[in-house]
């Protein structure tokens, strides 16, 4: 039996995931689907353009909408004591920092990410990026619309309860429960509680192997206006493996974001960039790119 849950998938403005756009919630009762809800947020932030590249929502279609405090108590009271699912960490971290930003304190929910439940059940598939399982499962989507995405998130969900033959509380014990209550992230089994804010899982991603570029492994560095997500299932959306630190055997390419020194003892440059740069004196061919140059050759790829 599928215990009831709550999908949620949300949009942000620009590279702060507090900066919410919109949210999309589809509830749940075991496998049957009870309602669907979403709302454009005004997040009171600048929209990058790679974000709305990414999700089409802009500036002016959000003027009229809501703040992230005004859909708050709402939110609060669907979500409190539910199983909550999504795709990767992302939409936890953003509730989590859009409620810091506003003086906010989620309720207590047992969070579950579904790509690694994927990555669980499924350990075969070339990929686990949302668009990828909706094309493998035939689930139909409209990814980044925030109401879409959490409904295939749970699709998804109910297909690998079914086929595990365990429950969401089961799957989420192996795989590590987010308690959202302050920000923490629970063990596995034991349940044992890390110090500290919780921030997105270090993303790995195989790649499309029917991809342009299949047989890349691309590593990522640094702050992105796509958001680190949305860049990762983009490289595997044209055939790179995404992996999340440098190796002297399989790194061909480094894609380098934003970086803030003064949060990094003043230091200009990452430790990976530094790395990738030792091993190209070496010889090595790795290709460092920036945001824009690998969302531009990415496009180049899909219409190739």
């Amino acid at each position: 039996m599928i215990e009831n849950f709550i999908a949620i998938d949300v949009e942000t403005a620009n590279s702060s995931r507090g900066s919410i756009c919109q949210i999309g919630l589809a509830a749940y009762r075991g496998s049957n689907r009870q309602w669907v809800w979403s709302t454009l947020v005004n997040p009171e932030q600048a929209f990058d353009e790679g974000n709305v590249r990414i999700h089409g929502i802009r500036s002016q279609d959000v003027q009229s909408a809501p703040n992230y405090p005004s859909v708050f108590d709402e939110l609060k009271r669907v979500i409190e004591g539910q199983f909550v699912v999504s795709h990767m960490g992302f939409d936890c971290d953003a509730l989590t920092e859009a409620s810091w930003r506003y003086g906010l304190v989620l309720p207590e929910t047992r969070w579950v990410d579904t790509c690694s439940v994927a990555r669980l059940v499924w350990p075969s598939l070339h990929s686990h990026a949302l668009n990828i399982l909706c094309d493998h499962f035939s689930i139909e989507l409209k990814h980044h619309d925030a109401a879409s995405d959490a409904v295939a998130c749970a699709e998804v969900l109910t297909q690998a309860v079914l086929h595990a033959r365990k429950g969401i509380a089961q799957l989420g014990m192996e795989t590590g429960f987010v308690s959202s209550k302050g920000g923490r992230r629970l063990g596995k089994a034991a349940g044992t509680r890390q110090r500290g804010p919780v921030y997105s899982e270090k993303l790995s991603m195989a790649g499309d192997a029917a991809g342009p570029l299949a047989g890349e492994v691309l590593v990522c560095t640094g702050d992105f206006t796509i958001g680190e997500r949305a860049l990762v299932e983009l490289a595997a959306s044209i055939g790179c493996d995404v992996e999340d630190r440098v190796t002297k055997k399989r790194t061909t390419m480094l894609v380098v974001g934003t970086r803030d020194p003064s949060k990094f003892n003043g230091k200009q440059k990452s430790n990976k960039l530094l790395d990738v740069e030792a091993l190209i004196a070496k010889g090595k061919k790795i290709a460092i790119l920036s945001e824009a140059e690998f969302v531009d050759l990415a496009q180049r790829c899909k219409v190739a």
